[in-house]
């Protein structure tokens, strides 16, 4: 993923993007949007068909599913 679409290279993977926290940190601090909307307005429509960025979109909705939910039953 950041190889493919943010041209991040495989040995830099580990400098920038893990000790910034991982993927959705380093989107936030390098692109300064979240990882959601840069896969949903960013790339191209045929580079959202790709497998892997379908389920990163699909987890990225559950995950803001579960907070809001937990949210809500906090309040």
């Amino acid at each position: 993923m950041a190889n493919r679409f943010l041209r991040v290279g495989q040995f830099d993977y580990l400098q920038e993007v893990v000790n910034r926290g991982g993927l959705k940190l380093y989107v936030q601090e390098v692109r300064r949007t979240d990882l959601y909307r840069f896969l949903t307005e960013f790339l191209t429509p045929q580079e959202q068909d790709s497998f892997f960025v379908k389920i990163l979109i699909e987890k990225l909705i559950e995950e803001k599913s579960n907070e809001s939910v937990n949210s809500g039953a906090a309040a």
